[in-house]
């Protein structure tokens, strides 16, 4: 619930800058943001789910809080999954997919007039931001975890960085 009520402040401002000034196009613009953030956010977790699954390790659940995260069981021992490359893979395949929907959504509107900017804007903030490595559960962070100690492969790496 505080996740969609962040976006849901977040797309209310978006629509202001964007223009918006009657209370009509502020509520459309902010549940288009609002819609669009989640979708991203979701696909963002999504992204982590799949690498997971191509190294036969099962997503265990979905966080939603202040922010997303995808829960993935830890890798057998010696399996392809328990190398340092494998983990990194899963951890960076999030910000992949939160660029990628970033820019399928500057494809619909480079302008911020409209919700896709602003949600294609905070995706790509968001990959880039998942991407620095200290910041405590980050996607960066799960990167150089895996090659300086790598997750006991009996429990679970989750969850993934938002």
């Amino acid at each position: 619930m505080t996740l969609l009520a962040a976006y849901a402040v977040a797309g209310t401002v978006a629509a202001v800058a964007g223009g918006h000034v009657d209370l009509g196009g502020i509520a459309v613009n902010a549940a288009a943001f609002t819609a669009l953030a989640l979708a991203a956010a979701l696909f963002h977790e999504l992204g982590h789910a799949l690498a997971g699954l191509a190294f036969h390790r099962r997503p265990l659940r979905l966080v939603l809080k202040a922010g997303a995260a995808m829960q993935i069981e830890g890798a057998r021992p010696g399996s392809l999954g328990d190398k340092a490359a494998a983990e990194s893979l899963v951890a960076l395949s999030g910000p992949i997919a939160s660029g990628l929907i970033g820019l399928a959504y500057f494809n619909v509107s480079t302008s911020f007039g409209t919700p896709f900017a602003w949600a294609g804007l905070l995706a790509v903030v968001d990959a880039l931001v998942n991407l620095v490595p200290g910041v405590a559960r980050s996607d960066g962070d799960r990167v150089l975890h895996a090659f300086t100690d790598p997750p006991s492969p009996a429990q679970p790496t989750g969850p993934a960085g938002g």
